[in-house]
């Protein structure tokens, strides 16, 4: 008391308390107090004997205090905040997205109000005047899809069950009561508050703060150091205040753009595949339904609304914006966390695949809201900071969200926003990353045939989404790589993988469809080596943070989190190797078919030589067996198949080296063992359908194969593999996996869990590979699925090809898929009933069997014939009563 209030006594006293605290304190430490509370005779306060000659003083400092700081934050952040998962220590990420309990009734609130008016735009899109009762006429299927978004409006605190928000009181003073808006004007109000909060963010999220220089682009200073980059960790309080609102306020847009999962799925089954969105009456998705009615400006979907809502704007004499809008005017922003939400909200817009809300960001070409210029300098910005290892969590954080938007732009294989994000887009402004202008003179038009040096990029970096994608995963890997060569550290590991994962997602999308282009542009930065370079990188994690582990137990949660994201981001990256092999399907009618053909043809060759070139085959049928003894194939130790090793061979970080899971990995609750097998065999399949689609492509043996000359960037490290040595491991590897299988199993047992099948891509066939679902998986020995595929076999029209792949379809739409998927269902429920099959298909068996067994009793022991006696006196039909008990037991 004293202490923390010295003005409130006299300094004599003040002196006393601190010199007499000082001696306790020290005596403390020590264990020096005696039972009278003072110091023993000849007791040293200068060092503790146990601490090799560290001061107390310094202990307390340096060790226990921030001990013991920690462990109270901690509690406090599990107590008062209720963290489900923190880091030991502050956590300022955490903290930062805590929103108060009044933040959440908003979101309540406005989420009633939005479905209330999703309502009434539901009976409009349907041309139904807002009346329900036509509705139940004229589309009575669609009652309970309506009934569901009318659930989800109601305000239990309001008699009629209208959202109060959409209220207005009467004229009458302050104890008339509250009328509902027509269904109309609620619209039109809803419409106006989305709009509102969407100005406010914009209007306070640069209120004096400066915008970044997208259009000239992101330099370096010449001589920086630290101090430019501390700023990024010294904003201004009011600054900070501010910002943290538009987040709030921004993070309440989000959450009105969440998914319903009941009225989703209604809306699947009713909407999804009806005439309405065909007609683009309605939209494939609730969601995006919402999200096409709160950007009126970038959509249409405002309809008579449109010109009400654009008065405010007018009025106020600043430029139009709604949430699509919001997204890119927010990436000028110089604080990552505001552009991360501005990423998040433009993720929740494009969920779902909706043609007008992606090619509506086609439109930000302008200097205030120009996507591509804005993306290619948030890509440069993060990798300067990379390099410089001066990034935050937020910065990490903001870029995998920006991935995450590109791909949702390009989900649906969208080839004009593929080629949008794979065109140059410093086209109109030359270099704009070294911060040079070009400018126009009287004299230009007498020097259009003279070289320019400005028209290239100084800077060496590329000019488009699609290669800046290929860089940041080169980048990424690269860091990741030396950083093995220094120390094992998960510091930070699960971030760049869970990077890393984004960015091949991300690459995937871009060339899907397919989009030749952009598969050129990804295969001419050598990224077939960058995924040679991620499997060695997980090798050499792998093992050395089990070893880690071992001597630190506090690290397991850590090592659990850092392994699931190590096993997806395999997966995206086998993923994109697969859209690598896509094909255009060609026109055989079209006037230019010959030499589109010959294109496709030889874009084919090229990517096929490229990954037999780079690919490193060991690697790859390695992680086949490897991934496969690790997945519930082998849960049985009598399926292991052992890792084909050379013996006189010393490989270092040899991919053959078998990887066993530890007993506490097994017993893990966060990513559980059922998870952990799942995604084993997934990228067991994976390697298994990019061997096969590599080394079986007949683009490998065709002329052309070996006429075609690569240009490489110049790399001392690399290693070039050659169809022979694919074969070699075919032969040792891939075939050793295959006959064990077979063996073990049976010749069919890999066509149940790895698919592939024959795409007619005009005069040519594509091969596609997929992983079975696992309803079809986990069936695969069910004795009634056997049954019906045989019953398939037997019944399937053959008349003509076109006849039988009609009829097989048919068979396993209408049929085979919902069996399976019941049979399926029956396995999560608790013994016996999870054994409904197996019973059928036993009693089935039984009954033949025991007929087949009455019947040959009867044939060789009936001597009866006919009788006027009673057909109940069994005695004169049988030689031996025997015959009779034995019958009447079966």
């Amino acid at each position: 008391v004293v202490l923390t209030s010295p003005l409130a006594f006299d300094p004599e006293v003040v002196s006393r308390i601190a010199a007499v605290g000082g001696r306790k304190h020290a005596a403390t430490v020590r264990g020096l107090l005696d039972p009278a509370g003072d110091l023993l005779k000849g007791a040293s306060l200068s060092l503790q004997p146990n601490t090799g000659g560290i001061s107390a003083a310094k202990m307390v400092i340096h060790e226990l205090m921030p001990k013991f700081t920690t462990q109270v934050i901690d509690l406090l952040e599990a107590k008062c905040f209720k963290f489900a998962r923190q880091s030991k220590g502050l956590d300022m990420a955490l903290l930062a997205a805590t929103r108060e309990e009044e933040h959440q009734e908003i979101i309540v609130m406005l989420n009633k109000a939005v479905s209330y008016v999703m309502g009434y735009v539901f009976l409009d899109r349907l041309d139904l005047e807002g009346n329900p009762d036509l509705l139940q006429t004229r589309y009575p299927h669609l009652m309970d899809m309506y009934e569901l978004i009318k659930d989800d409006s109601l305000d239990e605190d309001e008699e009629d069950d209208i959202p109060k928000i959409l209220k207005k009181q009467k004229i009458g003073g302050d104890d008339a009561p509250y009328e509902p808006l027509p269904p109309p004007d609620a619209a039109l109000q809803v419409q106006e508050w989305i709009l509102r909060l969407c100005h406010t963010v914009r209007n306070q999220a640069f209120l004096g703060t400066p915008k970044l220089e997208i259009l000239q682009g992101f330099a370096e200073e010449k001589g920086e150091g630290f101090d430019r980059y501390a700023m990024l960790f010294q904003e201004e309080d009011s600054e900070r205040t501010k910002w943290s609102a538009c987040r709030a306020v921004l993070n309440i847009l989000q959450e009105l753009l969440v998914r319903n999962d009941e009225i989703e799925e209604e809306w699947a089954s009713r909407i999804a595949n009806s005439s309405f969105c065909q007609s683009g009456k309605l939209n494939i998705t609730y969601v995006t339904q919402k999200a096409s009615l709160f950007s009126p400006f970038s959509f249409g979907e405002g309809g008579l609304n449109a010109s009400r809502l654009r008065r405010f704007f007018v009025e106020a004499q600043v430029p139009e914006v709604d949430p699509l809008m919001l997204v890119s005017v927010l990436l000028y922003h110089p604080q990552a966390a505001m552009r991360l939400e501005a990423f998040t909200l433009g993720c929740r817009i494009l969920r779902d695949p909706n043609p007008n809300l992606q090619e509506a960001y086609k439109g930000h070409t302008e200097a205030q809201m120009h996507l591509q210029k804005a993306m290619g300098y948030q890509f440069s910005s993060f990798q300067s900071c990379y390099r410089k290892a001066v990034y935050t969590d937020n910065d990490v954080d903001m870029m995998a969200g920006m991935l995450k938007l590109i791909q949702q732009l390009c989900e649906g294989h969208k080839a004009d926003l593929q080629e949008f994000l794979g065109e140059d887009y410093t086209a109109e402004v030359l270099n704009i990353f070294s911060k040079k202008q070009t400018y126009d003179d009287d004299d230009d038009d007498n020097k259009k045939d003279e070289p320019d040096d400005d028209d290239e990029d100084t800077s060496g970096e590329p000019n488009n989404i699609v290669q800046w994608t290929s860089q940041m995963i080169k980048m990424i890997l690269s860091s990741m790589r030396s950083a093995q060569d220094w120390q094992a550290s998960m510091e930070g590991r699960e971030k760049q993988y869970i990077l890393v994962q984004q960015l091949f997602e991300t690459a995937a999308e871009l060339i899907q469809g397919p989009n030749r282009a952009n598969q050129a542009l990804l295969l001419e930065n050598d990224i077939c080596a960058d995924v040679n370079r991620l499997w060695l990188i997980v090798r050499i994690d792998e093992f050395a943070f089990r070893g880690l582990i071992q001597d630190n137990e506090d690290l397991f949660d850590s090592w659990m989190d850092l392994l699931k994201a190590m096993r997806l981001a395999e997966v995206a990256a086998l993923r994109f190797l697969l859209s690598l092999h896509e094909e255009e399907e060609l026109d055989e009618d079209d006037a230019e078919f010959a030499e589109m053909a010959e294109a496709v043809i030889e874009h084919k060759t090229q990517t096929v030589k490229r990954m037999i070139e780079e690919l490193s085959p060991k690697a790859l049928a390695d992680k086949i067996i490897t991934h496969w003894n690790l997945s519930k194939e082998v849960d049985d130790l009598k399926y292991y198949i052992e890792p084909r090793k050379e013996e006189e061979e010393n490989i270092e970080y040899d991919t053959a080296d078998k990887v066993e899971r530890p007993k506490r990995e097994v017993q893990c609750e966060t990513y559980v063992l059922e998870e952990q097998k799942d995604d084993c065999l997934e990228i067991c399949a994976l390697c298994y359908s990019v061997f096969m689609a590599v080394y079986f492509a007949p683009e490998a043996r065709n002329p052309l194969y070996k006429q075609i000359q690569i240009e490489r960037i110049p790399d001392p490290t690399r290693k070039l593999f050659t169809f022979n040595t694919w074969s070699s491991n075919k032969t040792k590897v891939f075939d050793h996996f295959l006959e064990t299988v077979a063996k073990t199993r049976n010749e069919k047992y890999l066509h149940f869990l790895f698919g592939q099948v024959e795409i007619q891509r005009g005069s040519r066939l594509q091969r596609m590979f997929f992983v079975v679902p696992p309803p079809i998986r986990t069936l695969k020995d069910h004795p009634l699925v056997h049954s019906w595929q045989e019953k398939c076999q037997q019944e399937v029209d053959r008349s003509s090809p076109e006849a039988q792949i009609d009829s097989f379809s048919d068979a396993v739409m209408a049929q085979y898929i919902p069996f399976v998927l019941t049979q399926y269902e029956l396995l999560n429920n608790p013994w016996p009933f999870n054994k409904a099959g197996e019973v059928i298909s036993f009693c089935m068996k039984t009954t033949m069997f025991t007929t087949c067994i009455i019947n040959a009793i009867l044939v060789n022991t009936y001597t009866g014939s006919y009788s006027h006696h009673s057909i109940l006196n069994s005695d004169l039909h049988f030689q031996n009563h025997v015959w009779i008990y034995l019958l009447t037991a079966f």
